[in-house]
Order: C-alpha cells, then structure tokens, then sequence
C-alpha cells in the first residue's frame, strides 16, 4: 500500500500557501484572520515541523511577520535549524553583511564553526569572515579554528587576516599556541611588530618560541651591543652568519656584543634547547666606525606640526563619513540607547598622518609608527562610543499609533555620548603610546615635541566633543500597547535608531558643517 503523508495542521498549511504565495507583511489580527500564527515563535516552530527549507523560512519570517535580521537568526535557532544553515540564511536570504550577521549569530550562541561553515557555503569572502567574527567578539581562537578547519586556509594566511582584524598580538599568539599553527614568519615584522615566533618558522613539533620586540637597523658599530625586548624567551644564542655572538640572555631581555671588526650576515637566533634558528634581520653589517643615531639630528618639532595637520584632517574625514547603526541603537520611549560599535564607519583611517610627515620629509619608519599609534589610539576612543538613553524622542512617550514613523532626535551635545575608551586620547596617555611605539624616542627633544602634540590634539578633540551636536539621528519603532479602543496611545518600545547621512554639526578640527534638516520618513 501507499504511504499516507502526514497531514499538517491548518495553521502550518496556510502558512506554506503564504510562503508559496509571497504574501506581504501582515499584522498579528490580520494574520489571526487568516488562520495563521499570530506569533513568529510558533510560525517559525510549524515551518521547522513542515521542513520548510531555511532559505524560504527566513524570508517569510523577515516578510510576512516583519522580523528583522537578528530577530530572525534567533527564532530560526530557537526552532531547531541546523546552525550552519541559520549562518547560510543569514548572509542569503536576509542579506546581513558578514560583522552584523556574525554579531546576531553569536549572540544566539552560535559557535565559530558553524558560522564559518555558513559563510563559506555563502561565498562571503575569508577577510569579511574573519573580520565580522572579530566584531562578534568570538576569540581569536576560535576565529583561528574556523578559518583552519572550514575555510581551509593555510596557518600563514589564517595568521594574516587574524591580524588584519585586529586582534591584539597577545591573543594571536595565544591563538599560534593553542591551535598549534606552523606560522612561517619571523619574530618580528618591519613595522617592529610583535609577532609571534612560532617554531621561527620551521614548522610543527617544537615548541613556540616567545614574542621579540625589535625594529630593524641594518647595521651596528664595532664593539657595541645590540639588545632584544623580549617576551616568554627561552635559552638562546644570537648569531650573525655563522659566527655566534657573547650573548647575555633573560627571559625578557636578550644582548649580545657585535664582533670587533667589519662583516655581514644574517642576524639570527638559535634556541639552546634543540638548535632551532629563526632570522630577526636578514642582512645585518658590522661598519668599523661608531654609528650615529640618525634620530638624535632629527627635526621632531616639524614632525609632531606635520603629524597634527594629518591627525586631524584624519579624525574629520572618519568622523564626517561614520554613521550611528541601527544594528546597535535602540529605542524605549524617549530614550536612544547606543551599544559599543554604534559608531561605526568600515574604513581605517585616510592615512594623512603618514601622508603629512612623508612630505615633511620625515622617514618612512617614522611615518608608519606614527599613523599606526595614532589610529589604535583614535579607534580605541570611536569603538567604545555609546548612547546612555539619552531623551532623543520625545514624541515616542506617547505615540497615537500602531507603529511610529521616522522622526529626527533632539540634539545633543556629541560630549554626552561616553566612550570607555576616551583616556586613550587624553595627553599622557596617547603621548606615552607614541613614545613606546615610534623609533628614536629616547632623545628628549623627541618627548618633548611628541608631548606637544598629544596635548595640542587632545586639546582639539575636547573641545569636539564639548561644541559638536549629535543631529539628524532618526528614530522609528512599534506602540505595543496601543489599541484604537483602550489605548489611543503608548510609549514606544523595540525601536531602532540610526543616522541616513552626516551627523555632527562639527569636526575635531573646528569645521563647522551645515547638516540638512530631515523630513520625518525621510531616506528610511
């Protein structure tokens, strides 16, 4: 005999006509009438149950129940779809970018894995993969493992977009560690950033060697001593060529004395414990003569004037191109409440802090040294930025409707956003980044022109945040408790915020911008 098919209950069959149909949106009473689910908890449960693909489940529950992106994620987990599949949806059928859907992922504790496993089935390039789990806050490990495992990517290439995310050197080499990755890099890049000596770059088996600080040199005197900063190093020599240099070593510091006479080779470590070489600077010479210090004579006074032209035509050109998102602003009544990572703006920093100094005629080392402190200190402010419900909506107290149109904010001074990370551009703080992070600081002419500039620009900057405005931020939401026959009003509540456009009414610089007035519904 045939097999009977299961018959699903009405509720589920209206519901696959709705999806087979493309119905439009419909609210509760209007999908109560219809015989559908009036909630997208039990929607979402019924098309699990009809094993509704989770492609078509998503779109009907992004359409006809008016979820949004996160929302969706959420109930397509809560229902029982395999989590690759809800992370495939995500960057589909609901069109997330890669950080925003990997946000709502995680925070419907969704692992790593799955997520890459999703996005990868879903061609999201491995750069926005790793850099959306990074935003999501998933560790380094478990980005590591993701792009290991799922993306296949080689430990080398896995390393770079770890980095390139923007996860700290402290957590990549926690992740080199524990994911036993055979990074082939040495212990140092030619910015002089820490990097993580796995093996030095002799592959798996031995054990992982420690960070070193150090910034190439090309060259030492006669006689002289070179000194390594060092992190967690075990026993080693230092070599130069073939020949191995008296060396003194702790596990923190390591010196050696140069030979007495001219040569050149490869400057080199070799591990005590195994014999295990890893090259610090490929080609490294011993001149006769004493070297001068080519920072002693340099002209820092010009460099922190050309440094802050660029630092602040950087900070105006980020600011002026960011936006508030709706991915982390929320509404509850009158208040907009704003997430770490509201502010947001997907580009780095123009480069004019670098520019600046190169036509200055500055050294390119410097130049790079210089941007890179700056925009850490910059992002660590603008990544921490919030909104503490703040009274931006008025109007949404008390709305006569079902659902609240897009209205424009009350404007507020930009200074009554807080971000946890302000101290980074306070004049200590960002003068002591610059000291430990550029080349040549230990002159005092440098300190000196450098604690100049970390005051002139936080100077700026205060006065930024204490002038600037926050305009033009539209707020929307539904009425819950509204109801034409007992409640003819009420507070919303789930709302979103965000801005279409331009936002401060004035750049770290003292530029002043003439924001448009936004019309209520206006570029929603």
């Amino acid at each position: 005999m045939p097999r009977s098919l299961p018959i699903l209950p009405r509720a589920t069959r209206l519901l696959l006509a709705a999806l087979l149909l493309g119905l439009p949106p419909l609210t509760p009473p209007l999908l109560a009438q219809k015989g559908l689910p009036a909630d997208p908890e039990t929607a979402a449960r019924e098309l699990r149950a009809a094993r509704v693909p989770v492609t078509e489940a998503a779109s009907t529950l992004s359409t006809t129940y008016r979820q949004s992106g996160e929302a969706v994620i959420q109930l397509l987990a809560a229902a029982g779809w395999p989590h690759p599949e809800v992370a495939l949806a995500s960057v589909t059928t609901l069109r997330m970018d890669a950080p925003k859907a990997a946000m709502g992922l995680r925070a419907a504790r969704i692992g790593a894995r799955d997520v890459a496993t999703g996005f990868v089935q879903g061609r999201v390039a491995s750069e926005a993969l790793v850099r959306g789990l990074r935003e999501a806050a998933y560790s380094a490990t478990e980005a590591g493992r993701a792009v290991l495992d799922v993306a296949r990517l080689s430990p080398g290439r896995a390393w770079e977009l770890l980095r390139a995310a923007g996860y700290t050197s402290g957590e990549l080499h926690g992740a080199v560690t524990e994911l036993g990755m055979a990074v082939e890099l040495g212990c140092i890049d030619p910015q002089g950033f820490p990097v993580p000596c796995g093996n030095f770059g002799n592959g798996s088996g031995t054990p992982p060697m420690g960070q070193v600080t150090w910034t190439p040199q090309g060259s030492g005197a006669a006689g002289s001593m070179v000194v390594f900063e060092a992190t967690d190093i075990p026993p080693l020599t230092v070599l130069l060529g073939t020949l191995q240099l008296e060396t003194e070593w702790t596990p923190t510091r390591v010196r050696a004395v140069l030979p007495s006479h001219p040569m050149e080779g490869v400057l080199a470590f070799r591990r005590s414990s195994d014999g295990v070489v890893g090259v610090i600077e490929e080609s490294f010479s011993v001149l006769s003569g004493p070297v001068a210090d080519p920072w002693m004579h340099q002209d820092w006074t010009g460099a922190a004037a050309a440094a802050l032209a660029g630092a602040l035509a950087d900070a105006d050109a980020w600011i002026a191109a960011s936006r508030l998102r709706d991915s982390h602003c929320t509404v509850q009544a009158v208040s907009a409440i704003g997430a770490s990572g509201v502010l947001w703006n997907p580009q780095p920093l123009a480069g004019n802090v670098r520019t600046k100094l190169l036509e200055a005629g500055m050294p390119s080392a410097l130049a790079d040294a210089w941007q890179d402190a700056f925009e850490g200190a910059f992002r660590q402010w603008a990544d921490n930025v919030t909104i503490p419900g703040l009274p931006w909506f008025p109007g949404f107290a008390s709305f006569p409707a079902a659902e609240a149109p897009a209205m424009t904010n009350v404007p507020s001074p930009l200074g009554a956003l807080v971000s946890t990370g302000s101290e980074a551009l306070l004049p200590a703080a960002l003068a002591q980044r610059l000291v430990a992070l550029l080349p040549g600081t230990q002159w005092p002419q440098a300190q000196a022109s450098i604690a100049a500039f970390a005051t002139d620009f936080s100077a700026s900057f205060t006065l930024f945040l204490a002038t600037a405005h926050v305009m033009n931020v539209l707020g929307e939401g539904p009425v819950p408790s509204f109801n034409p026959l007992y409640a003819p009003a009420g507070p919303v509540v789930g709302g979103r915020c965000w801005t279409p456009g331009p936002w401060a009414t004035q750049l770290p610089s003292g530029t002043k911008v003439d924001l448009p007035d936004l019309l209520p519904g206006e570029d929603r």
